[in-house]
């Protein structure tokens, strides 16, 4: 589409007039594409270095920290008691699933915000400002050691309370809390190596923990960012764009609240208001990561009709030989519906920019957040219901 003459530069001078804030002339994924080669975390450098598939990788990773505690254990000769202890397995699930799940996201956001690109009205320069920026701090190894180093130190310092002074936790009454570990994990013999044990677990949880739950508040953020990008007026075409990421963050969201779950399993035995608060508050992150791209994708739907229809507008009162002259409100000149000067024009372009929904969510992927919820929730009582089960 050639530019207006308002998006021209003026001759020596290498500035876009302020008429027309966006640049069309070329849109090249060389420049504003993205790789996560450029944007790693600690996750995929490590999937890197395994050279194995995924979630082979993750196994690895869980397999692994089981048997760094199954070998201090042996020096106690506690590994029988290590071996049927079932947080212990629990824990080896969460590493795999949440390392998994990181790596994943991490090589699909890529792909999903080069494809969703196009859609914004914007040059490439300041599309790719915009994502290397964000995705910079998503990447930045020292940040995500912050948050991994806070959620550690949280760990311990619940393990040297849990393990060496039982009455504080006692005097706070919480009646839902259950004791994580069997009871011989608690006898004096040896009590510091058990402590050892179970602090090595927090500190290797917190390292695929801390980091999911900082992405996901920065991506809460990051799409903020995005939400007042000019986008083309054509709202069928960036629902469909939208579907890949609308996708990736479903399933960030329903992969969250089942690590939410595994919590409830391991720390609560039935629901009050301590519990629930706890819940809830993990659950948030899930929630508003499911909820947030459905609002904001909204609103770029909405603003794409909106600038389609002061397009056709403008076209139309153009081919009766009226200047239409209203102000501005929208990033994107209604005068580039001039253009369409007939009516066949006008016709196929108000097909293609026809306003059928503008939610980007079915109603069906809500089921998604109420399971989500439910498992959540319901998590205190897995223990209760598999033991009522066997026999």
């Amino acid at each position: 589409m050639a530019a207006p003459k308002a998006a021209r530069k003026k001759k020596g001078n290498e500035n876009i007039t302020n008429d027309v804030p966006v640049d069309m002339r070329k849109m090249d994924s060389n420049i504003y594409g993205t790789s996560p080669k450029d944007y790693p975390l600690w996750v995929d450098v490590l999937f890197e270095r395994l050279r194995l598939p995924f979630p082979i990788s993750a196994i690895f990773l869980g397999i692994l920290a089981y048997l760094v505690g199954l070998l201090i254990s042996i020096t106690i000769s506690f590994q029988r008691e290590y071996a049927g202890t079932l947080p212990v397995y629990i824990g080896a699930f969460g590493v795999t699933w949440v390392t998994a799940v990181l790596n994943y996201s991490s090589r699909t956001f890529h792909e999903s915000y080069e494809e969703l690109r196009p859609c914004f009205l914007i040059n490439d320069k300041e599309y790719a400002k915009i994502i290397d920026r964000w995705f910079k701090l998503f990447s930045n190894h020292k940040l995500n050691l912050r948050g991994i180093f806070a959620l550690a130190l949280l760990a311990i310092g619940a393990v040297y309370f849990s393990m060496y002074y039982p009455n504080i936790i006692a005097s706070l009454n919480i009646n839902s809390l259950t004791q994580v570990f069997p009871p011989y994990w608690y006898f004096l013999e040896n009590k510091w190596v058990k402590a050892l044990i179970i602090s090595v677990w927090g500190i290797v949880i917190a390292f695929p923990l801390g980091t999911a739950a900082r992405l996901l508040i920065f991506n809460f953020f990051f799409l903020l960012r995005l939400r007042n990008l000019p986008v083309i007026p054509i709202p069928s075409m960036i629902k469909t764009r939208l579907q890949k990421i609308s996708n990736l963050y479903i399933f960030i969201a329903s992969t969250w609240f089942v690590g939410v779950g595994l919590f409830g399993v391991l720390l609560f035995d039935k629901l009050d208001f301590i519990s629930v608060l706890a819940l809830a508050v993990l659950s948030l992150l899930g929630t508003v990561t499911f909820l947030t791209p459905q609002f904001i994708y909204r609103q770029f739907l909405v603003q794409s009709h909106k600038v389609a229809s002061q397009w056709v507008l403008y076209s139309f009162y153009s081919s009766l030989n009226i200047k239409l002259y209203e102000k501005p409100t929208t990033k994107i000149p209604t005068e580039i519906g001039s253009s369409l000067s007939k009516m066949d024009d006008l016709k196929g372009f108000i097909d293609v920019s026809k306003q059928n929904d503008i939610w980007v969510y079915d109603p069906t992927d809500f089921l998604i957040l109420l399971l989500g919820q439910v498992v959540s929730f319901g998590s205190v009582y897995i223990e209760n219901f598999i033991k009522a089960l066997l026999p």
